[in-house]
Formats: structure tokens, C-alpha cells, sequence
């Protein structure tokens, strides 16, 4: 929540005094089960009108007079909510209303006295005095000179503002929109954190720097720094590579070209260690390979998301570099990345052209590897599991025949982990590289006999979508594999959530079924920059499991004695394949052969089903 002295400051600046109180809501996403969170989503809200302010009710006539203003740059939902505005205000006014960006040649030549109502951040005079403390979830309506702003901190906060503004002055059964002169109207979000300090010092007045040429850890760790204080505090870090001039108060990831990040103690990964400490004014976060984050998951972590208006105090931190071990919480989420026909010796063809000759995967602390095989195979142990059997097994703990989608060898539906989650009231997701009616994705979401009805499973994920009982469901992401998952975690972990996402690379399989030497590597690369940003999350979400694995290997890629790799068939093996996780609990894979059924076992326990795949 923000900063009430901010606020107070704000509002004498704009000469507007505090008369009422009143409460609203902050809607909570779908899927979310308040009671799992304990997340207050209250908000306060402010309505402050000026003693000497005048009652206006705009008639017909008097609204023919305005005009809708968004900015230049408006995200495209904010110019939909104005334009929609406009419809409406058209509709019951019968007038003709005309929405218009702000831009002109001449900002001076901007009339003072422009009867507009203005939506969302745009370059008309004093918006800046309104939105400057405003955070991602606030919003203020304010009427000043003949403009009504209707501003949000971010997009989708502009839009609740319109809707405010509608059902708050809108009177459409008299035709008229009632509003005083000097009105502010402020609804504030409820944040965990009312304020964030370091050794006294507003964290928004840090920099986070990243090397010039960072490594997808260090790199991903800024991103999630900043995603995690954005949903929590409400407001943007700033985050610059070390080729800026150097200032005052920076927090520094990896190895920087600042005095500060030169340290001499080493970590090891495996066992989840990490340096974080202060250096006159500058934060130190330093670690091997992923650990890079750890530091950050640690400031992430003094935010107390059981709690609202906390003012978080960061006071405690050495002023010496020593080795942490970071400590992960009973997990309550869990993610579920699958690299399709992705087996040891595909990642090992792979480590020359990775970021540091590494799989990222392999650096996490528990290591082991899954048998794969389907009932076929159980009959015939020369025969490979196919992608439906094994994406079966993976979503259900059950094993079934090859070519059954989410059924058992009897042809009858089981019950996969994301239903099971999305029966607890979480939010759940489903991403892949491949078509989402691919055999993989499909055995999270649907069920049937025969993978290549690809016409009868969309039809069950589209009835999905359209019930909301899956929350997130993109399939054919392809380039954008990152990107899509960084979005549907900040959805589904929102406002502390429980959740349930599997993300699948596809094209591993499909470049190996090719035998496509270069063109897997490509995908297991693409698969290994979408690895590093989930585990950066999970290191800011340490209540959250990450497993990492394949549905089957494909290709029957074999290391040749002068070090190449061949391909030894198109079609699947039977070989192993691997599992790399990190999150509470997960020791129980290190060091194991385990049936890959063992995976969806070990997740449903999170979601409280200790019988899960019987």
C-alpha cells in the first residue's frame, strides 16, 4: 500500500482535503482460494473533495463539449476501455463524443481551459503530480480545470478507474455524469509491503546492475527482482548494465565491473550456496551459476506476504562476504518442465553451443534420472513409449498404452495433476512449443484414445478456456518461450497464489525424429534460457517445487570414441532419461532411478493427494 505520508503530501500539493472514507474490493484472479494465501485483498480507498468545489451535473450539451484523450503509447486495453468508454457515453448520451491521442506538435500549444477527459498516462499538464506515487494497483479519478483524469499506475489499474468512474458518475437513467470540481477519488492497493528500506534507504532509490555481458542467471535474476518487488511493493526497479555511470546506492548481481562485486570466497551450487552483503552503500549479490540469485531470492524473501503495510526494514546485512545457504519452504506450487525426446546425450551434444558450455539444469541439487516406458513397452521391452503414453504418465502417475491421452488401458479418464490442482481452487497453466492439442500438452488438459484426434481434443481445451478451469493455456510459443512463461507466472503466482504450471519444449523431439543435429541443439537451447528464468523465480518463490525432465529420449543419440555424437535411429529409445530439480523435498530424486510416475506423485502431495495415481 502506499506510503499514507506520500499520499497526504500528494493531496495538499493539489489542494484537495480528506472528507470520507470508503471500502471496495480488489477482485482476486480466478482459481485462487483466499484461504490457501491468506492474502488480504481489501483495499482502502479515498474520496477527497474540496470544501469550496462545485457540484457539476454534465448534461448532453455540456458532454457534447468534451473529448476522451490516451496517450500515444497506451497499451492497446487502455485505448479498447476509452474507446468502449466513448461507445457508452455515445449510446446513452446520443451525442457524439470523439476519443483522440494526445499527441501534438506544439505541447504548448495545448489549450488550458480543454474540456477533456483524459485516460491513463498522457502529456497533459499536472498528470504527473497525480501519477508519480502512484503504484502498479492504484488509481485516482480527479477533476481539475475542466479535465476529469482517470489514471491508473498500470494498464489494468486504468481500466478499473474507468469502471469507477462509471459506477461511481454515471447516472445513464438521467442522462447526466455527476462530478465535483475539485474531486480526487484514490483507491489504493492493500501491498504486503507499505515500504521497502535498505540501511534506511527507499529501495526504488537503488539501481540493480547487471554485467555488460550477462549471463542468463545474472540476467534473469535482475528480471525477476523486478518482477517480484512490482507485484509485492508496487513499484519499478530500475535495472542497468554496468557500462552506466556508477552512483550511490546500486545492488549488484554477478560479476560487475564495480570494486564491490570482486570477491574472493567460492560457492557451490549443488548445495544451493551464495554471498550477500553490504559494501558502504552498494548490495553484493554474488554465486555460482544460478546461485547468482540467491541473494536476491533472500531480499525477495523479507517481504512478509502474509501481512499488508508492512514496513520492511532491511537493516541486518553483513557488511562482511561469508557463504549462505539458501533455505527453501514447504512448497505449496509446482512447475513441471518437460523437454520432449530430450535425453542425457542430447544435452551433452548440446553443452559446447550453451551459455558457458552448461545445462543449467545440471548445476541444481538433486540429480537423478526416470524410466520412461508405457504399458507397450512393459510387453514388448523393445518397444519405446510414445509421447501420449508418457505424457500420460507423467500428468496422471498412471502408465497407459501409446497413442491414450489422459486414460488409463481400460479407455478410462484419469485424473491428471492440473485438474487435481485446479479442484483445490489453484491457478493452473499449460505452455508448449508445440501445438497445445500435441500429444504432451494434451495430456494435461484433455482425454483421449487416440492422440491424432486433434479435432476432439481442442474441442475439450477450447471448453476448458471457455469454463475457466485452466488459466493459462498457450501452445506454438515457439521464439516466444520465455516471454510466455514469464507471463504466466506473474498470473499465476499473483497475490501470493498456489499454482500448477507445465511448460513443454517440443521441438527436441521433432528435430531428433529428423535427426537434426544442429536443430535440436538449437531447441535444447531454447529450452535451457527458459530453464534459467524459472529457476530464478523459484529462488524468489522458495515455496514453489521446479522439476525438470523429459517425456522419453529420442533419436538414440550415442557418443562416438572421438568425442562426436550420432544419431542411431528417427524414432524413440528406450533410454533413460533426466531429472534435474530444486524446491522443498525434491532430495527424494537425488541420486534415483524413479519411474517418471513418481513425478506426478510427488507433486500432487503439495495439493494434499498422498494417493494420487492409485
Amino acid at each position: 500500500m502506499k506510503n499514507s505520508s506520500k499520499l497526504l503530501a500528494l493531496l495538499i500539493a493539489v489542494i484537495f482535503v480528506l472528507t470520507t472514507f470508503v471500502g471496495c474490493v480488489q477482485t482476486t484472479p480466478a482459481g485462487t482460494d483466499d484461504t490457501t494465501t491468506g492474502e488480504d485483498t481489501t483495499t482502502e480507498v479515498t474520496e477527497v473533495t474540496e470544501a469550496t468545489g462545485v457540484d457539476l451535473e454534465l448534461s448532453k450539451e455540456d458532454l457534447s463539449r468534451y473529448v476522451i484523450i490516451y496517450g500515444t503509447k497506451a497499451d492497446a486495453s487502455v485505448k479498447s476501455a476509452a474507446n468502449a468508454l466513448r461507445d457508452e457515453l455515445n449510446a446513452a448520451f446520443e451525442t457524439d463524443i470523439e476519443a483522440k491521442i494526445d499527441w501534438v506538435k506544439d505541447p504548448s500549444a495545448i489549450p488550458e481551459s480543454a474540456k477533456e477527459i483524459v485516460i491513463g498516462s498522457t502529456n497533459r499538464p499536472g498528470i504527473t503530480d497525480f501519477e508519480k506515487n502512484l503504484r502498479n494497483k492504484d488509481y485516482v479519478i480527479v477533476c481539475s480545470n475542466d479535465r476529469i483524469f482517470i489514471l491508473g499506475g498500470s494498464p489494468a489499474a486504468t481500466i478499473e478507474a474507468i469502471k469507477c468512474f462509471k459506477e461511481k458518475h454515471l447516472d445513464l437513467e438521467n442522462k447526466l455524469v455527476k462530478i465535483n470540481t475539485m474531486l480526487e477519488y484514490t483507491c489504493l492497493f492493500n501491498y504486503p509491503a507499505k515500504s521497502v528500506t535498505i540501511n534506511g534507504v527507499d529501495i526504488r532509490d537503488y539501481t540493480v546492475i547487471i554485467p555488460k555481458e550477462a549471463d542468463l542467471s545474472e540476467k534473469y535474476a535482475a528480471d525477476n527482482m523486478v518482477a517480484y518487488f512490482f507485484e509485492y511493493y508496487g513499484y519499478d526497479l530500475t535495472v542497468s548494465s554496468d557500462v552506466v555511470a556508477e552512483t550511490e546506492y546500486e545492488i549488484l548481481i554477478g560479476d560487475t565491473n564495480r570494486e564491490e562485486s570482486s570477491v574472493s570466497l567460492t560457492t557451490d551450487p549443488s548445495k544451493c550456496e551464495y554471498i550477500l552483503f553490504k559494501s558502504g552503500s552498494k548490495i553484493v549479490c554474488q554465486g555460482e551459476s544460478y546461485m547468482v540469485g540467491g541473494g536476491v531470492g533472500e531480499l525477495a524473501g523479507r517481504i512478509p506476504l502474509d501481512q499488508t503495510n508492512v514496513d520492511v526494514k532491511i537493516d541486518d546485512l553483513s557488511s562482511e562476504p561469508a557463504v549462505k545457504t539458501f533455505t527453501f519452504k514447504e512448497a505449496k506450487s509446482a512447475i513441471l518442465m518437460i523437454g520432449d525426446g530430450m535425453g542425457f546425450n542430447s544435452i551433452k551434444m548440446s553443452l559446447p553451443s550453451l551459455e558457458n558450455n552448461l545445462f543449467i539444469a545440471q548445476d541444481l541439487p538433486n540429480q537423478g534420472n526416470a524410466y520412461t516406458g508405457s504399458l507397450d513397452t512393459a510387453s514388448n521391452s523393445s518397444t519405446p513409449t510414445d509421447s501420449a503414453a508418457s505424457g500420460t504418465a507423467l500428468a496422471t502417475g498412471v502408465k497407459t498404452k501409446n497413442g491414450y491421452v489422459g486414460r488409463d488401458k481400460d479407455n478410462k479418464d484419469l485424473l491428471n495433476i492440473r485438474e487435481l490442482a485446479d479442484s483445490k481452487g489453484y491457478m493452473t497453466g499449460v505452455i508448449s512449443t508445440d501445438y497445445i492439442t500435441g500429444a504432451t500438452p494434451s495430456a494435461f488438459l484433455a482425454h483421449h484414445y487416440n492422440r491424432n484426434n486433434t479435432t476432439a481434443l481442442g474441442n475439450q481445451i477450447n471448453n476448458l478456456i471457455k469454463d475457466g478451469k485452466v488459466d493459462w493455456c498457450a501452445g506454438d510459443v515457439g521464439n516466444n518461450l520465455t516471454t510466455n512463461t514469464a507471463d504466466a507466472l506473474k498470473l499465476l503466482s499473483a497475490n501470493n497464489s498456489s499454482f500448477f504450471l507445465m511448460v513443454e519444449e517440443g521441438h527436441i523431439d521433432k528435430r531428433s525424429h529428423d535427426n537434426d543435429k544442429s536443430g535440436c541443439i538449437n531447441m535444447v537451447k531454447r529450452f535451457n534460457d527458459d530453464i534459467a528464468y524459472v529457476i530464478q523465480f523459484v529462488l524468489c518463490h522458495p515455496d514453489t517445487v521446479l522439476i525438470i525432465t523429459a517425456d522419453h529420449e529420442t533419436g538414440g543419440i550415442t557418443k562416438m570414441s572421438d568425442g562426436s555424437f550420432k544419431y542411431t535411429t528417427g524414432n524413440h529409445s528406450t533410454a533413460n532419461v533426466p531429472i534435474c530439480a530444486i524446491g522443498y523435498g525434491t532430495e527424494i530424486f537425488n541420486g534415483k532411478e524413479s519411474d517418471n510416475t513418481a513425478i506426478p506423485k510427488f507433486i500432487a502431495k503439495i495439493y494434499g493427494e498422498n494417493n494420487f495415481g492409485s
